[in-house]
């Protein structure tokens, strides 16, 4: 389910109570070697394997039972390095990790401008493409029973919360 409104690491971390900060990590994608070469040329963020399986492990959830979380999450993490931080290698995205008793957040910030999610998440649910990528990373999000998600401020956050089965 995707929220339409603001959803704030607070509304998030009321859902999972008690909760616990297990994991801040700053990713800045020239250091690690990932970037990528698209077919038009632009530079882009892929995850890496090893990524995937430390922020999965730190989640303890199975990337191979829950797909969709997997490609929910790792939408949003390719967004915000290459939507968000517009390509530049020189850019971080923090990524933090809770966990509480309810459930797990995992919380994507980049360092770019954000975007009216509000109007794009209206767009798509209302079955409009308004990205070259038509905009599978909400349309992951918006799929998944699990998943409460949103964004924060200015749209530069993203808050995802897997709620406990």
């Amino acid at each position: 389910m995707l929220l339409n409104n603001e959803f704030t690491l607070e509304n998030a971390l009321k859902i999972i109570a008690p909760y616990k900060l297990i994991k801040q990590i700053k990713i800045i994608p020239a250091k690690n070697g990932k970037l990528q070469e698209s077919s038009t040329g632009q530079l882009y963020w892929r995850e890496s394997p090893e990524l995937n399986d430390f922020i999965f492990k730190r989640l303890k959830i199975s990337a191979r039972k829950n797909t969709q979380i997997w490609d929910a999450i790792s939408l949003g993490l390719e967004n915000a390095f290459w939507r968000g931080n517009k390509n530049n290698p020189q850019l971080e995205v923090i990524v933090r990790i809770f966990l509480g008793k309810n459930g797990k957040i995992i919380q994507i910030k980049d360092s770019g401008n954000g975007f009216d999610y509000v109007k794009k998440i209206k767009l798509l649910k209302s079955g409009g493409n308004y990205a070259s990528g038509l905009g599978r990373g909400l349309k992951a999000l918006n799929k998944v029973d699990s998943i409460s998600a949103g964004y924060q401020g200015k749209g530069n956050i993203l808050n995802i919360v897997v709620r406990s089965e």
